[in-house]
């Protein structure tokens, strides 16, 4: 029960994030720079910090690098939202498993808990809005 209210509440995060973003006009794959960088900082705190932000570093990689490239290269707004939602589902796949693959005694309990909910929601609301410029194009 304490599993499925972290998530609901990271639910109604993520849509609550994903509408700020698009308010304020944010680019949302800029925006998945900071998964990483959470992770990063929780290393900070371990008992082992610097095997943590190494191990931390590996794993959160890919993100980093889909975001310089995107800088590099001109990007359609549309392929922006597809990457970027690959991303965020990336990012809920490895807080679901990071427990078995990194041990981080930095991270908090609820934290996988209430994150996947936050990328699970804000790739749903990423997978709608290109779906929806879609049917407007």
């Amino acid at each position: 029960m304490q599993q499925l209210i972290l998530i609901t509440i990271g639910i109604a995060f993520g849509i609550a994030l994903y509408r700020y973003v698009r308010l304020v006009r944010w680019d949302i794959l800029q925006l998945t720079i900071f998964l990483p960088a959470i992770y990063i900082g929780f290393a900070l705190f371990s008992s082992t910090p610097t095997q943590s932000v190494i191990e931390e570093m590996f794993f959160g990689m890919p993100i980093f690098m889909l975001v310089g490239i995107s800088h590099m290269q001109e990007w359609t707004t549309q392929r922006k939202e597809k990457v970027a939602l690959g991303v965020w589902l990336y990012h809920g796949f490895y807080d679901y498993v990071h427990h078995w693959l990194v041990i981080n005694d930095g991270v908090s309990w609820f934290y996988p808990d209430l994150c996947l909910g936050v990328d699970v929601a804000v790739a749903v609301c990423l997978a709608v809005s290109i779906q929806q410029a879609k049917h407007t194009a």
